[in-house]
């Protein structure tokens, strides 16, 4: 069933988990994410970035838009479709043309700016009956979200989830999840829905920790992609590699869904 990301994170909030939002930009992902949600009776999120500065980021946006619309109907589990609206109005207005659930807006590094059109975007949802998501910039030398700033942000723009930070460099260079920091950002946020946008880097551990600690949504890309394609180099000789790289697609979303915790809706 198709609803709003709003629909999907409250229950998440709820329930004390997270649930996957896997990257999409062809119809073989979408539908490899979402027979892997039907697998595990999970709600999933299709993340979709459609532009980019004004310009189509994906081939065929308007036939992959109705596909995703169309899977999702269909579906035995909740779906929402997430657009980013590549960084301008006319994209979030294309993107609830295209049939969206949700809106985002991420990465934008100037605060007043980031709040003045993730306001817009979120009043322009709200209007269309679907829900918005923004990103808290970090402050000028920081890698994390500001509690604080994060507080504001949610009440200057309206959105119905918020993507923060909270990563660090440890000793030997590598990237952990300060989930010290992410308490704060949860205590100070109350009852809005929190996003980790760019997990890369990350355990599985640190993952499912952090979603026991207060995130609901998880963005992945880069993962599924990578699993895709090794399970493609790893061919045995099958007379359809498309199919070979949707199943390896698929096989890594499922443990991720797992890793989010949430429970089967079966």
């Amino acid at each position: 069933m198709l609803v709003t990301l709003k629909d999907i994170l409250q229950g998440a909030l709820a329930g004390g988990y997270a649930v996957a939002a896997p990257s999409v930009s062809t119809s073989v992902e979408v539908d490899a994410a979402v027979s892997a949600a039907e697998e595990m009776g999970a709600p999933i999120i299709l993340d979709v970035h459609f532009e980019h500065d004004g310009k189509t980021s994906v081939s065929r946006p308007v036939e992959l838009a109705h596909w995703m619309r169309s899977r999702g109907e269909h579906a035995a589990v909740p779906v929402a479709i997430n657009m980013d609206i590549g960084g301008s109005f006319a994209g979030a207005v294309r993107s609830v043309r295209a049939g969206a659930t949700s809106l985002a807006l991420r990465n934008m590094p100037i605060y007043s700016e980031a709040v003045e059109l993730t306001r817009k975007m979120s009043e322009l949802a709200h209007a269309a009956g679907i829900s918005s998501e923004g990103m808290v910039p970090c402050a000028p030398g920081l890698g994390y979200t500001d509690p604080q700033d994060a507080v504001r942000f949610v009440s200057e723009t309206g959105v119905d989830c918020v993507a923060v930070s909270f990563s660090a460099t440890g000793e030997n260079g590598g990237m952990y999840l300060d989930l010290a920091h992410l308490a704060k950002i949860r205590r100070a946020l109350g009852p809005c829905p929190l996003t980790l946008h760019g997990s890369l880097g990350a355990d599985d551990e640190q993952l499912r920790e952090a979603c026991r600690s207060g995130i609901n949504k998880v963005d992945i890309a880069k993962d599924l992609r990578k699993a895709a394609m090794q399970a493609v180099v790893a061919w045995d000789g099958a007379p359809d590699p498309i199919s070979v790289a949707a199943r390896g697609y698929a096989e890594r979303l499922k443990a991720y869904i797992l890793i989010c915790g949430v429970r089967s809706l079966a």
